[in-house]
């Protein structure tokens, strides 16, 4: 995973401006509809490098939704076997008393615990070897959230208004996390 996110996370600490809080936005040369755009295509080059549908997630194609027949069984993931190993023993921990919980589950391990703090900090793991900038380091935490609420399938809210256009991208890739989450 540290090779498959290297150039991703160096594309945005190094890229363009992907803030759509428009108080932070400070040149108004960059509009909310062309950072959300920019954040889209960069939470698609993280994803990417997390995990394969043998050509079905990628940035064109995620554009188009995908039938059952094309995506089914054909997931390559890029996560040590340990990790997989210790989402199925949680799972096979709680599976009796929650039933329908194993996606809510494997995100709140795989996503929070492992991919999320990776995409946040990935100079502290040693995936990237540069000084991250303070516009970095947020475009980091930008691509994170959308991330993370992508894991638990949940949109954003009134906690955070500035990332509600980012709700239609979420929603529209549920399917393509759920089956990643089906397959640790």
């Amino acid at each position: 995973l540290q090779e498959k996110l290297a150039k991703p996370l160096s594309d945005i600490i190094n890229g363009p401006i992907l803030e759509l809080d428009p108080s932070r936005i400070g040149d108004q040369s960059h509009s909310v509809e062309q950072n959300a755009d920019a954040l889209k295509h960069a939470v698609l080059a993280v994803m990417n490098a997390v995990f394969d549908w043998q050509g079905a997630i990628t940035l064109a194609k995620l554009k188009a939704k995908k039938s059952d027949a094309e995506t089914s069984s054909s997931i390559e993931i890029y996560l040590p076997s340990e990790i997989r190993q210790v989402s199925t023993i949680l799972w096979d921990a709680i599976k009796d008393r929650f039933p329908n919980s194993r996606r809510i589950v494997t995100a709140g391990f795989v996503f929070l615990r492992y991919i999320v703090p990776a995409v946040t900090a990935p100079d502290g793991f040693g995936i990237v070897d540069c000084k991250v900038s303070t516009k970095g380091r947020r475009n980091l935490v930008l691509v994170s959230k959308v991330v993370q609420n992508m894991a638990n399938g949940v949109p954003f809210g009134q906690k955070e208004p500035y990332m509600q256009p980012m709700n239609e991208f979420v929603s529209g890739h549920l399917d393509a996390i759920g089956e990643f989450l089906d397959a640790c």
